[in-house]
């Protein structure tokens, strides 16, 4: 007799009928209360969870100043909202707002709905060896126009991920573009930048097959945000099928990270480089 299946209402993925407790996210699905129950936590054992909900306690004119709301309300079967300063999660309103669908005075998202948007380009460039590191800022600078910062240039040895793909002594290297970018345009850059990583493979001919990865980003004064190919619970849509992920925020004068953020982001050199960034992004704000 074939499996009775049905959708775990947090998670989204297809679980057995009979099932009391989600194998994927690790929601229990009766009415009983259970101590370990997870509705509000951003890692259960299985994985990051779909639903999340963090608020700040300092408030602005009764808002808090971060809202991060993502997922199934399980008390109300509805959609989480965020609403805040900074809002984020698939449905976002608020000054800073990002989201599937996202409303204010500053947006990223699927479809977003604002008075303006502006940012500072950001491309985190992997490279095989210092041939592949020079070919693709030469590239890149081709494409995206003149280059505002550079940061200095360090071993990448934060996983070994890579190494099949660019080896085993990759180094890491962050650029600036000197004109600012609407975010929305995030998801078309990113298509743009594996273009380049693509031509790089081919004319470089290197024994690696991929001598260069590229990632672009976006620094915003409260917030630095990468875009992907790859969906994950904490990643919002953003068109051309491509996500948006915020790695980085920034509260109280310094870069905080999220437990899902990149080992390699959570490193002081690189948040002094992005600081520098910042600062440039808001002098170019107020001129």
């Amino acid at each position: 007799m074939k499996n009775v299946m049905k959708t775990c209402p947090y998670c989204a993925e297809q679980i057995q009928n009979e099932a009391i407790k989600c194998r994927y996210c690790g929601e229990w699905l009766d009415d009983r209360q259970h101590p370990e129950r997870t509705s509000n936590v951003l890692y259960s054992p299985s994985g990051y969870a779909w639903n999340y909900e963090y608020k700040s306690e300092a408030e602005f004119l009764g808002w808090p100043l971060i809202h991060i709301a993502q997922g199934i309300n399980p008390d109300t079967g509805a959609p989480r909202v965020a609403k805040g300063v900074i809002a984020i999660g698939n449905f976002a309103i608020g000054g800073l707002a990002v989201g599937g669908l996202a409303a204010g005075a500053v947006t990223l998202g699927g479809l977003g709905i604002g008075l303006f948007s502006f940012g500072g380009l950001v491309i985190g460039i992997l490279a095989a060896d210092q041939k592949a590191l020079d070919a693709s800022i030469k590239t890149i600078e081709a494409n995206f126009g003149s280059l505002d910062l550079t940061s200095d240039v360090w071993p990448f040895k934060q996983t070994d991920y890579y190494k099949d793909q660019t080896g085993i002594n990759i180094l890491r290297q962050f650029v600036s573009i000197n004109e600012l970018i609407e975010p929305g345009k995030i998801a078309g850059i990113k298509h743009q930048t594996n273009k380049i990583e693509q031509d790089l493979a081919e004319n470089l001919k290197h024994q690696w097959p991929r001598p260069v990865n590229l990632d672009p980003g976006i620094i915003e004064p409260s917030k630095l945000v990468l875009a992907t190919t790859k969906n994950y619970s904490h990643r919002i849509y953003i068109g051309q099928k491509m996500y948006a992920e915020v790695t980085l925020i920034y509260d109280k004068g310094k870069w905080k990270p999220f437990e899902y953020t990149y080992p390699d982001y959570k490193q002081q050199e690189y948040w002094d480089f992005f600081s520098k960034v910042r600062k440039k992004l808001l002098e170019q704000l107020k001129s």
